[in-house]
């Protein structure tokens, strides 16, 4: 139960602060803060929260599992490459299929293999994939 708590307290302070600064970012393009804006954050954090889930839980429980216990260690870091991959594009995908013409109304004009939006990608799911502990 301890280690439910945990995981949940982390999950809860790192959507808000997520939300929080996706807010703050977004006030370069809008003209005032307002409560809105501050939904519209908490709404495109919890949609991109699925695939950082995923690779966190996947990188806990398969591949440390794995490199721990000293078996298949080649083939849990090869598989550990190929979901964040996976990841990235699911990523991607949610930002530019559902956050921007859904949440935000708008189009950047951007694919899933725009560059900037994976590097951004990569670095939010990592963050999150090396600060979550079991």
């Amino acid at each position: 139960m301890k280690r439910i708590l945990m995981h949940l307290s982390f999950w809860v302070v790192y959507f808000v602060q997520s939300a929080l600064l996706i807010f703050f970012v977004n006030l370069t393009r809008l003209q005032e803060p307002t409560l809105d804006g501050l939904f519209l954050a908490a709404a495109n954090c919890l949609v991109i929260l699925l695939p950082k889930l995923f690779f966190t839980y996947f990188i806990l429980y398969v591949s440390l599992a794995k490199i721990a216990g000293g078996s298949h260690q080649r083939q849990a870091i090869i598989s550990s490459i190929l979901v964040l991959l996976c990841t990235l594009f699911l990523y991607r995908a949610l930002v530019v299929f559902v956050v921007n013409p859904f949440i935000y109304h708008w189009n950047d004009g951007h694919t899933v293999f725009y560059p900037l939006g994976l590097l951004v990608a990569l670095m939010d799911v990592g963050f999150v994939g090396c600060c979550c502990r079991d």
